[in-house]
């Protein structure tokens, strides 16, 4: 078994950049439109994951700085950054470590890391380094109820029997959960705007199997001696949904911006 300390993450993290669905990259085109970014000032990729996010603005800023506090997933990211060949430096830390985190920050940008933290006190820390004029941006895909992702409700179903189910290990899934818009219009930056750009796109059961495995309750340390049973209950699954190798999908990348009123 694997030590708590190792965090949740832990064993997802050698799925997540190959499974997890990519933002568009005509997104980051049009944020950078939105915030005027020229190349100067400093980003925060908080929550960086592998960096993904860090990777596609670093050459429209003048420093970025990619922070985590999983071991493991800092090592993805490094060798995305190499990959890339993109300016970005990592640091290892969590939201509660942002005093260690040069100001000012002219951008803050979270992936699907916010909901983890505790979100009132991450924006009252953050406060105190973005600068005056500067944005905080949470980031997220999500598929639309269309007929193209009509595979995601059979995956769902052939991946329950195998989850673990530690809603108090989502926060985000509790009775009473507060949307980000909520939380972030009770704090300084309450002046919010919202970008998207929906794309079809075609994916590979392969992908698909470790898209499931990247996620928390289904990484493979939870799933332990079940691992082969859940990758072929989802293969089954997955099957009637492929036409010429392919599955297709309908993902929005969406930009949540926040800024302070003006």
């Amino acid at each position: 078994g694997m030590s708590a300390q190792q965090g949740r993450f832990a064993t997802a993290a050698e799925h997540y950049t190959a499974g997890r669905v990519p933002y568009a990259p005509a997104l980051f085109a049009r944020l950078a439109e939105r915030l005027r970014l020229d190349g100067t000032g400093t980003l925060l990729d908080l929550g960086c994951g592998p960096a993904q996010i860090a990777i596609a603005l670093a050459p429209r800023l003048g420093r970025t700085i990619a922070m985590d506090p999983e071991p493991a997933m800092l090592d993805q990211a490094r060798a995305a950054i190499e990959a890339a060949g993109a300016p970005v430096e990592l640091v290892a830390g969590s939201s509660a470590a942002l005093d260690r985190v040069p100001a000012p920050l002219r951008l803050v940008t979270m992936g699907r890391s916010f909901h983890w933290m505790d979100r009132p006190a991450t924006l009252v820390a953050l406060d105190r380094l973005v600068a005056r004029d500067g944005a905080i941006v949470l980031i997220q895909t999500h598929h639309l109820p269309l007929p193209d992702n009509a595979w995601r409700a059979a995956l769902a179903a052939a991946l329950a029997p195998f989850e673990e189910n530690d809603t108090a290990a989502t926060p985000h899934r509790q009775p009473g959960w507060v949307r980000h818009e909520g939380v972030l219009l009770d704090s300084q930056f309450s002046r919010l705007e919202r970008i998207g750009v929906i794309e079809r796109r075609e994916t590979t059961v392969d992908r698909l199997v470790r898209r499931a495995f990247s996620q928390s309750r289904s990484a493979p340390a939870k799933l332990g001696d079940a691992l082969p049973r859940a990758e072929a209950a989802l293969r089954t699954a997955l099957a009637p949904f492929v036409h010429d190798g392919v599955i297709r999908e309908v993902v929005e990348s969406e930009a949540l911006l926040a800024f302070r009123p003006a």
